[in-house]
């Protein structure tokens, strides 16, 4: 799995590919001007300041490194515009030839799992609901997919689900719902704070955000 380090730069990368190719978009729907400019693959990608990657930013520093505060936590509409930029960038990206922003949709993902066992555990309620209803499409406040757990154990998802079979001694133990597997952020929590891979939760003031 990559280090804190290469998926921080890797997420850089995809936020800076995810402008550029909205901005192509735009460009040619309004004069034709940037038809000639792709693929996206021949081009050299280099991360640049923008608001949305401040965003990203300080997600990624409480879904990926596990820091946080009650003072400095992550708004609806922080949550509103990761989620309009992966829905119009990652289609796009894949539409004019290049890939899709897979680190930014990781950690927007790992944010979520992340938020749920906090939540459970008593932390802070982040906003994934809005008038009682999930603007993200599938989100269950009270259950992780496999997916989930193996973001934040850093561990790829079939090694997670071989941790679910009964014959193992410390098994992941799940729940079916509408013929899904799952898995309570409670039994989650319990069974990732014996993986390496994974970083529980602290305050900014008990840790260091760079």
């Amino acid at each position: 799995m990559k280090s804190t380090e290469a998926r921080k730069h890797q997420l850089e990368l995809d936020i800076e590919a995810g402008l550029q190719v909205i901005e192509h978009a735009l460009n040619t729907f309004r004069d034709g001007s940037c038809r000639e400019l792709f693929p996206l693959s021949e081009r050299v990608i280099e991360p640049t300041f923008s608001f949305i990657s401040c965003i990203f930013d300080n997600v990624f520093d409480y879904a990926v490194k596990g820091y946080t505060s009650a003072a400095d936590c992550i708004s609806l509409d922080d949550l509103h515009d990761m989620n309009a930029f992966l829905h119009i960038a990652s289609p796009a990206m894949e539409f004019y030839e290049g890939d899709r922003l897979t680190e930014c949709e990781k950690v927007f993902s790992a944010m979520i799992a992340r938020a749920k066992i906090d939540l459970a555990n008593g932390g802070y309620n982040y906003a994934f609901t809005e008038n009682e209803n999930p603007f993200i499409l599938g989100y269950k406040e009270d259950l992780l997919t496999l997916s989930e757990v193996a973001l934040l154990a850093n561990m790829n998802e079939k090694s997670v689900r071989n941790a679910t079979h009964q014959t193992k001694d410390d098994r992941l133990e799940t729940v079916k719902v509408g013929g899904r597997t799952y898995v309570t952020p409670e039994d989650g929590f319990r069974w990732l704070r014996k993986r390496r891979g994974f970083t529980p939760t602290v305050t900014l003031e008990e840790g260091a955000s760079s």
